[in-house]
């Protein structure tokens, strides 16, 4: 959406040399064909969903082959303002920035996001960013950061 195509061609192809890797086909097949069709400025919304599905499928076999089926726990106790402030801002620097790591950063701080934002907004956040709708979890983030008294940025 940012018109950065060729980052947007190299992560395609990132993500087929991945997948291709651990040995997940269907991403890797979807993967190249979405690479290719970035390349060619013919790349459709439907291409990026099939992607998008096909990763997903993956993320939950491997959470599911993990036990990693439970949301990360909310803390018990009071949340670290300060700590929570800062993965906010951060979190919202690489959505902004449609950045591939906001996964990372999101992983990263999931419990502390769910602690300090409650569990359904940080939730709802997630799975945006676990689907690559940036745009979205970004206005999810801000919205749930406000509610709670925190910014999404550095003052």
């Amino acid at each position: 959406t940012s018109g950065d195509r060729a980052t947007a061609e190299r992560i395609a192809h990132t993500a087929k040399g991945v997948s291709g890797n651990i040995g997940a086909e269907q991403p890797q097949q979807a993967a190249g064909v979405l690479e290719q069709a970035i390349r060619e400025g013919r790349e459709t919304a439907a291409m990026i969903e099939d992607f998008a599905v096909a990763i997903a499928d993956v993320v939950a076999a491997v959470r599911s082959s993990a036990g990693a089926t439970a949301a990360p726990a909310v803390a018990a106790g009071p949340v670290d303002a300060a700590a929570a402030q800062a993965a906010i801002s951060k979190l919202a620097a690489l959505l902004a920035d449609s950045d591939g790591h906001a996964g990372d950063c999101y992983a990263e701080h999931a419990g502390l996001l769910r602690s300090a934002l409650g569990g359904d907004a940080a939730d709802g956040i997630g799975r945006a960013v676990n689907n690559f709708d940036f745009e979205t979890a970004l206005t999810k983030l801000r919205v749930a950061a406000a509610d709670k008294d925190f910014t999404t940025w550095e003052s």
